[in-house]
Order: structure tokens, then sequence, then C-alpha cells
């Protein structure tokens, strides 16, 4: 069974070739930036992987996220399996889905207020908040758009300034600013169910902070070898060894291609990416 890849980054995709030829699993790249989607006409068979991401539109492919968020909707009504389908897309293109989803699990999160509108809408809205607080894009990656305020002429000045730029879907949230303990974030990646790695990273000069192997990286990226959490070096180092095996989806997928005999191979850990 062939493994079809939605992706619209060049950057992220020589470690998941070189995982997926290392298990002699089948794929088909499909780059996504737009299109025209034939609702109706019979998905191809196979298993497929999105790996779309929500600051596509740093790189001009916006469209490509519209494109896959119906792509994934199509083939999931044709009984296609899709890793990170629709459900998981529609949480990672939403931090106002994200924090709704967060509070009715019962996790705490800071109040936050998501704000439909310009400058004017969102400095009605600052004053609704306790200062200090900070702005994020509801839809955004690596950071974008988290901003920390703690007087409200500053924010004024940023709103009213060609350095504001909303996020692409518009919406601009306003958030609680908790000061954390320790100036860092944590990072925790976790597949199917099960924890992965967990990395650190330094807020010391700023929110926009990005832990992929493409990323320029400086002083504003510490990660640490923690117990229980992995460095860069170490995530490439877990890149490079032959890993805890595929996940069960990919590994029927194998399975099916090359027969039953490798069946036992396969484990259930994480894609080794």
């Amino acid at each position: 069974m062939t493994v079809h890849i939605i992706y619209e980054n060049e950057d992220w995709m020589p470690p998941i070739r070189a995982a997926l030829h290392r298990h002699d699993v089948p794929f088909v790249e499909h780059f996504a930036d737009g299109g025209t989607l034939d609702v109706l006409a019979a998905a191809a068979d196979g298993v497929f992987y999105n790996r779309m991401s929500p600051s596509s539109h740093t790189r001009g492919h916006q469209q490509g996220i519209s494109y896959a968020r119906e792509l994934f909707r199509v083939l999931e009504a044709q009984g296609r399996r899709v890793i990170n389908g629709s459900r998981a897309f529609s949480l990672e293109l939403s931090k106002v889905a994200q924090h709704a989803a967060l509070h009715a699990a019962g996790l705490p999160t800071p109040r936050t207020l998501a704000v439909f509108g310009g400058p004017e809408a969102l400095r009605q809205a600052a004053r609704q908040l306790a200062l200090p607080f900070i702005t994020k894009d509801n839809q955004g990656g690596k950071g974008l758009g988290v901003r920390l305020f703690r007087d409200l002429d500053a924010f004024d000045a940023y709103v009213d300034s060609d350095e504001f730029q909303p996020g692409p879907d518009g919406i601009t949230l306003l958030q609680q600013y908790i000061v954390p303990a320790e100036p860092h974030i944590t990072r925790v990646e976790i597949v199917d169910g099960r924890f992965v790695y967990a990395i650190r990273s330094s807020t010391e000069r700023g929110f926009e902070l990005c832990p992929a192997d493409a990323c320029a990286l400086d002083d504003a990226f510490c990660p640490t070898g923690d117990a229980g959490m992995f460095s860069l070096d170490e995530r490439r180092d877990r890149r490079r060894s032959p890993g805890p095996g595929l996940p069960a989806l990919l590994c029927d997928a194998r399975a099916r291609h090359r027969g039953p005999r490798v069946r036992h191979r396969c484990g259930r850990g994480p894609l080794d990416l």
C-alpha cells in the first residue's frame, strides 16, 4: 500500500523520504499550494499523510491550506485513512479551537480574547485584559505574531504601525500573560498517544521560535539533555538510527506491499522521522 504525502515545505521532506526509503515503504509526494479538487472523483488507494503547516502562508502557500483542508474531508468521506486528518488539522489551524479543547479537557488556560477586526477592535479588546498580555496569530506557527505588552500605549502604537500584520485568517488573539517560573517553553511531541521527545526553547529573546532542523538556530534556542528530553543533536541522531520501528498503520502498509513475512519486523513505536 502506498503512502501519499501532502506537503508544502520542501525543507521538511528529506528526513521523511529517508525514513520511508529505509523502511522500504512506497510513497508518492503531493505538493499542495492550491489547485483544483474533483470532489466526486475516486481517491487513490493508500494511506494519506498530512504534512501541511499553519505557517504555510509565510512561504506563499496559504491556498494549499484551504485545498488540503477540503481534500482531507473528501478523503475521509471516501473511507481513506488520513494521518493528521481533518479533526487534527482543524485544531492545528486554530488556537481558538485549541484553547477550547484544552478547557473542555479540564486543563487551565489563560484568559484569551479572539479579535475579529483591525486596530480599533484590538484597542478596545486590550482594555478588557489585565496587563501584561501577549498577542498571537490564531493561525500560525513558529511563534508568529507573539508579542508581550506591559503597557497599553506600546500596544496601541504597535497595532497602528506597519509592523503589525494580521494572521492569514484575520483573527488576532490577546492572551493574559502567565509569568513562567523559568524563561523557557517546553514543546512536547506525541505520536499515536505515545511520548516521543520534548525540547526546551528559551524565550529570553522573544517568542518567535522554530525547533525544526531547517531553521537558523542561535542563542534564542536552547535545547536541553535533561532526563526524558532530547536536544536537537540528539533528535538528529535518533533520525539516523533505525529507531523503534514504524507505527502500526505504516507497518501494515509495508506488510501488504511486501507480504505477510515482514509483519513481525514492524514495531508500534513512532515513525522515525
